[in-house]
């Protein structure tokens, strides 16, 4: 085996420290950023995807100008809870609307047109949407916050065995 001082096995074990640990928190920042920005994408998507399954019942509701089947849409897109507000508006005067919302909510919406049965080339209507984004931001704060903590923790246990297996072979 390699005998070196103890100081510079020290002073080694230190500056290995010191650099893996600056690698993992950039590599645990990127990771947090990332996570969290596909959960948004994620959670936006999936609004997409809600809506685009109730959009016939809601162009029917618009073009028979019927209130229990708009009804029966927002009651079917509630099941959800992050979705705080529903409202179905059609030309030139029918319109549904029933909201969640409270006071302090940031809310993001999306917004759908509606197309006549008829002719699916003609806008009957809108189908809009929304969901309470600080409950998604939350969500995805805390997904981000455990990955990239799982990534952080995971590069500290192997700096650590590294340094440990170094003075092993070293000393």
């Amino acid at each position: 085996m390699i005998t070196i001082s103890s100081s510079l096995e020290r002073r080694l074990a230190f500056y290995m420290g010191i650099g893996l640990s600056i690698v993992s928190l950039i590599a645990s920042s990127i990771t947090y950023y990332l996570a969290f920005q596909e959960r948004i994408a994620t959670a936006d998507l999936l609004l997409e995807r809600i809506a685009q399954t109730v959009r016939i019942q809601a162009e029917i509701a618009v073009f028979a100008d019927n209130e229990k089947i708009a009804q029966d849409v927002a009651n079917s897109l509630f099941i959800n809870p992050d979705i705080i507000a529903v409202k179905i508006q059609g030309e030139p005067d029918f319109q549904y609307e029933t909201s969640h919302i409270k006071p302090g909510m940031l809310i993001h919406e999306i917004n759908l047109p509606l197309l006549s049965p008829e002719n699916n080339n003609s806008i009957i209507g809108s189908l809009k949407i929304a969901h309470d984004a600080n409950i998604i931001k939350a969500e995805a704060r805390s997904y981000a916050l455990t990955l990239s903590s799982w990534l952080f923790f995971q590069i500290i246990l192997a700096a650590l065995l590294l340094i440990l297996i170094m003075r092993y072979f070293v000393s």
